[in-house]
């Protein structure tokens, strides 16, 4: 931010993006450039890209730029869009100008506009300067960028084969539930092929225009049996869906030997398939098929991506009688992740593997995993019993740790903790403790926390009621009561917090992926028309819950039997034995 918000600053709240998205990115390109081990440009795919188009393809979503007329606006821009979607498309940019071409541009942007306002006009400018050769001829980076700071969402490129080596590209938005899919942006064109693949090269082969009727015709110069993938490394922000005939010859790939394809190319599949599932334009059993060869996978950029789609999985069946299939496939894929791994960090251990490991014990212990237990609840004791060292336990397992504990704890132990978090100094500890006792199977004590959490007298800070809250919901004995608490108290909230704080909004993106039934969607809509005019910064959230809600709705009417019938045919050998 000392470059991008303070030495140049947005003209206006609608030029938000240019310092939030901005500050986003450069952090991973920066981290990027010192440890290049890290693949955190392949993290950054599955943290914010990734996580940002399941919010863009909402009808609610909106433009990164966007008009602010007043001061609830300003808080509601604070959010994904403005930042992890700001961020993907400067990622975008930064792949098909190239790196030095990128960073001559910002530099001469910063230099020539320092201690001044500038408007994303000025950033294009700069970019095309330096960057223009990589564009078709004519087209300036403007021409092309505006196509997706000024239209809400994001396409999806369709790939029809015509014959073996030719293939028919096509370009509509990728919008959940809704058949208005019209709209067109350039589009950034990079593909590979099994026979002779190359993922390092991100220059564009080919560009889509913003004409949603074009069809773009490629010699990809593939045999009948050899895959193709587009979009190399997800590095264009869009999706790609294949024909099912080329999504089976990536599962294939997958399971006889996946590290043909880099990390990040993996994660783009799964994300992909699994989303176009979940909006009907690619068969669940296609989709889920890809996953299985996750019984091989460790890298934790991986994990990172496909685990939003398996949460949402378990979140949709965790109170259905299906859950313990679920329970039983993601255990048959999660635990030869966790025996390769471990619990115990080794001397020597790289940050990627560490990060595997964290994330390894994370749903290895969600899933009930009785090594990970043992493991988690001696050194839950451990920490318990030594209340001056925090170091105990390593940040990078501390919350499954501790929920771990508090889960199967009593009262006592509960408020031991409680009693650890308030003489703790440490930021990361203190947060972890705060989401730990969330985890909590006593709905008593569920119901005091969330109580104190909006009582300035017990230590919990307005800037962490978010943490809180988000925890609770993600505790099934939880969601319910802070749904009530919300719905019963919602004007004192509003004036604790103040009515253009992000933590309103906040609340209502962690609840929105539990809503999947009409109740739900009545609940929602009855509190908008009560709270009118009173919901300050989570205007926005709340039609999106709304959305997402009916989505939810939707998936269990039209995916239901499909996903739970294909649970129960691969878990069925297992079972039998």
């Amino acid at each position: 931010h000392q470059w991008f918000g303070n030495l140049v600053t947005p003209v206006w709240w609608s030029e938000l993006w240019l310092k939030e998205g901005f500050a986003s990115f450069i952090a991973y390109l920066a981290m990027n450039e010192l440890e290049e081990t890290w693949s955190v440009l392949d993290r950054f795919l599955s943290e914010y890209q990734q996580q940002v188009m399941r919010l863009d393809s909402l009808q609610s979503s909106h433009p990164i730029n966007v008009a602010v007329d007043n001061a609830d606006q300003i808080g509601e821009i604070f959010d994904q869009i403005s930042y992890q979607k700001g961020a993907s498309i400067l990622k975008m940019v930064h792949s098909f100008v190239g790196p030095e071409a990128f960073r001559k541009g910002l530099t001469n942007y910063l230099h020539e506009l320092q201690y001044s306002s500038a408007n994303q006009d000025d950033l294009w400018q700069h970019l095309t300067n330096t960057g223009g050769a990589a564009l078709p001829q004519g087209v300036t980076v403007k021409t092309v960028m505006d196509t997706w700071t000024y239209k809400q969402g994001y396409p999806v490129v369709n790939v029809r084969r015509t014959n073996a080596s030719h293939v028919v590209l096509t370009q509509e938005q990728f919008l959940l539930g809704s058949s208005n899919r019209s709209a067109g942006w350039w589009v950034p064109v990079t593909y590979t092929r099994a026979a002779a693949s190359n993922f390092t090269n991100s220059v564009p082969s080919h560009w889509m225009t913003d004409d949603p009727k074009q069809m773009l015709v490629i010699d990809v110069g593939a045999g009948a049996n050899e895959w193709i993938v587009f979009n190399l490394n997800a590095s264009s922000y869009y999706r790609v869906n294949y024909q099912d005939g080329d999504w089976r010859l990536l599962s294939k790939q997958l399971m006889s030997d996946h590290l043909v394809l880099p990390p990040a190319q993996r994660a783009a599949l799964l994300d992909d398939a699994l989303s176009l599932a979940r909006d009907g334009r690619v068969n669940y059993t296609v989709a889920l098929e890809l996953t299985r060869y996750l019984r091989q996978e460790q890298h934790y950029v991986v994990w990172k991506s496909v685990s939003r789609s398996l949460l949402y999985f378990y979140k949709m069946l965790q109170r259905d009688k299906a859950f313990g299939e679920l329970k039983e496939y993601l255990l048959s894929i999660v635990s030869p992740w966790y025996e390769r791994v471990g619990f115990q960090d080794t001397a020597g251990s790289s940050y990627p593997e560490r990060s595997s490991r964290e994330q390894a014990i994370r749903w290895a212990c969600r899933l009930g995993h009785k090594d990970c237990l043992h493991n988690a609840r001696t050194l839950f004791i451990a920490w318990i019993s030594d209340p001056q060292n925090n170091s105990v336990v390593s940040g990078m397992v501390r919350q499954t740790v501790l929920c771990s504990g508090v889960a199967a704890g009593t009262q006592t132990t509960w408020d031991l903790v409680w009693i650890r978090y308030l003489n703790t100094s440490q930021p990361a500890a203190r947060e972890h403790i705060l989401k730990a006792l969330a985890c909590s199977k006593e709905h008593w004590l569920l119901a005091r926390y969330l109580d104190w959490t909006f009582n300035p007298g017990h230590g919990i800070r307005k800037q962490d009621v978010r943490h809180v809250i988000g925890s609770i919901i993600n505790n099934p004995n939880g969601r319910d009561l802070v749904w009530r608490y919300i719905r019963t108290n919602w004007r004192n909230i509003v004036e604790y917090v103040g009515s253009n704080n992000f933590v309103l909004a906040s609340m209502f993106n962690s609840l929105k992926e539990t809503f999947n039934s009409r109740l739900d969607v009545e609940e929602l809509k009855q509190f908008q028309r009560s709270m009118a005019g009173e919901l300050g910064a989570a205007e926005r959230a709340t039609h999106q819950a709304t959305e997402t809600a009916l989505q939810n709705t939707a998936w269990i009417t039209h995916h239901y039997a499909t996903v739970t019938d294909w649970l129960l045919r691969y878990n069925a050998p297992a079972t039998a034995a």
